[in-house]
């Protein structure tokens, strides 16, 4: 009896199993690969160890999303997003008092347009202030869990104002190296130390609410910065950097250039750049000014308007060039050729092409392609149907006729909005389930417009692709023999290992003799037939 009881004390006094030892890692691996979000958060809710392994990954990458939980309010769902906005504001609130938020990698945020009341849109609701008051206390916190973010890297944000205050927090974390500011009104725009940023990216910025931004933007250090997308605000940009060069840059897009002469100085300070886009203006006719070849030495990728594309390709080692359409209908092969054939005077031979084409026609198509004899990617992109024509119905409202006074009844509604009680409402299913950031919406009233466009557009699409592969099939198009991504099964391309019909879910990959692809969980195969000249 002695001995049963030793034994047992001896037995509740050993240390707790250590499963990290006795389950192989490969176990652990394929639990975070195969689960669910949701299934994750569960097994973290009952397993202390495998918790304390997912934490981290499961606070790396947050979102934070109210603009789209503001878009759509109406009278029988505003009551439901105020209390999802409600419990986001609960969220952060444990975020910051919490050691959660140095776990917090990167953060994507829309905080919704502040300017406007709402209830200047939605006078038929009566208390639908509370979401402003909550937006603002959303905000605020953001702001507050900012500050302890101490291992940020990337932050994407929207809708927000950058202060002075905001900017002090940006320069005091220490880690963050990729920044995005879309539709943001930008008040500390100078002053300040600029942030170590890797990529800075920019887009839908003013300057002052309500006002185009023209002042200098001082936001990123010359000396750190290797991918700058600054959109249409090329010149502001520019003004912010001074005459500091930018050693590190190795990418730079830039949207509608006002003025070349300005964009080409500035590549003077950007010794180390390889890849430059630039998204044209319409009707940009005007003439370049010559770009020296020891100007961006190292320069091997252009995407751009075609005399850009001219300008830039005939004096540098350019390899891959992407035209872009800079007509308001867009480019015919036969418009491309002559920008096509000095492009093909490139110092070095071009190996991936990709060509903006309204309508394919062979003669050319071949003449372009019988340019480049060592060309490994050739893609010709038709446009969106929807981007030319506009397909679908209209309707015309209240002509002809006084439009009827219809009474509206008030919503008197006011939600509880206890923080204890934040969560209560939530089925006990659901508790451990990340909330979808965007509200379900009836799609029901777009549909016919949206099936009829979409039809149209693809039978046109595919009506040129089939046209393109039909000449490629039957021998009247000779692709350069190194092409592997322009797929046919034919035994005109013996090295042959990718092929891609229309859209990406019709993708086909070979291995060996069989071509597979995974189309909504399911893997389709085909065996190709060999013949005595198929080389494998």
């Amino acid at each position: 009896m002695a001995t049963h009881s030793h034994t047992t004390t001896s037995l509740l006094m050993e240390a707790p199993t250590n499963y990290l030892h006795i389950l192989p890692a490969e176990v652990w691996l394929a639990c975070w690969v195969l689960c669910s979000l949701r299934q994750l958060r569960r097994i973290s809710l009952v397993c202390k160890l495998f918790r304390s392994l997912v934490l981290p990954e499961l606070f790396r990458e947050q979102t934070l999303d109210v603009a789209v939980l503001e878009r759509g309010l109406k009278i029988d769902n505003w009551v439901e997003r105020v209390h999802h906005l409600h419990r986001t504001a609960v969220r952060l609130d444990g975020l910051v008092d919490g050691s959660f938020a140095p776990l917090v990698r990167t953060w994507k945020v829309a905080l919704g347009n502040s300017t406007q009341p709402l209830s200047r849109f939605h006078p038929e609701i009566e208390n639908i202030d509370l979401f402003n008051v909550l937006r603002e206390r959303v905000v605020t916190t953001f702001c507050t869990t900012l500050t302890h973010s101490s291992n940020l890297y990337s932050l994407h944000i929207e809708n927000t104002t950058i202060t002075a205050s905001l900017r002090e927090t940006l320069g005091s974390l220490s880690s963050l190296r990729e920044l995005h500011l879309g539709k943001c009104d930008i008040l500390a725009s100078d002053g300040l130390l600029p942030l170590p940023l890797e990529t800075l990216k920019l887009y839908g910025l003013h300057l002052i609410a309500g006002r185009p931004l023209t002042g200098p933007i001082q936001l990123a250090s010359p000396d750190s910065l290797r991918t700058l997308d600054v959109g249409p605000y090329m010149s502001p940009v520019i003004a912010g950097f001074g005459s500091s060069t930018l050693w590190n840059l190795v990418q730079l897009s830039v949207g509608g250039v006002p003025d070349f002469g300005e964009l080409f100085h500035f590549l003077s300070q950007c010794p180390q750049l390889q890849v430059l886009q630039i998204q044209p203006r319409n009707h940009s006719d005007s003439r370049l000014p010559v770009l020296p070849a020891t100007t961006v030495p190292l320069l091997h990728d252009l995407t751009g308007p075609p005399a850009m594309i001219q300008a830039l390709a005939t004096t540098h080692h350019v390899r891959h060039v992407k035209i872009l359409d800079d007509r308001p209908f867009g480019h015919t092969l036969d418009d491309l050729m002559p920008f096509c054939m000095n492009i093909s005077r490139n110092p070095v031979p071009l190996h991936s092409l990709i060509l903006p084409c309204k309508s394919p026609t062979l003669e050319p198509l071949a003449a372009i392609t019988s340019l480049f004899p060592e060309l490994k990617e050739l893609s010709v992109e038709f446009p969106d149907l929807g981007k030319y024509r506009w397909c679908g119905t209209t309707r015309t409202v209240g002509l002809g006729r006084r439009a009827e006074h219809t009474t509206v009844p008030i919503d008197r509604r006011m939600p509880d909005l206890c923080d204890d009680t934040a969560f209560n409402s939530l089925p006990a299913d659901e508790m451990s389930d990340e909330e979808s950031e965007v509200p379900s919406m009836n799609t029901r009233n777009i549909m016919g417009y949206k099936e009829a466009h979409v039809a149209l557009s693809a039978i046109c699409y595919t009506g040129n692709v089939n046209m393109v592969l039909g000449w490629i099939v039957s021998g009247s198009l000779l692709l350069p023999p190194d092409i592997e991504l322009i797929a046919v099964f034919t035994q005109s391309y013996p090295h042959l290992r990718e092929l891609q019909f229309g859209l990406p879910s019709n993708h086909w990959k070979r291995t060996g003799g069989l071509w597979s692809r995974e189309e909504s969980g399911h893997r389709e195969s085909l065996e190709v037939c060999k013949t005595e000249t198929d080389v494998l």
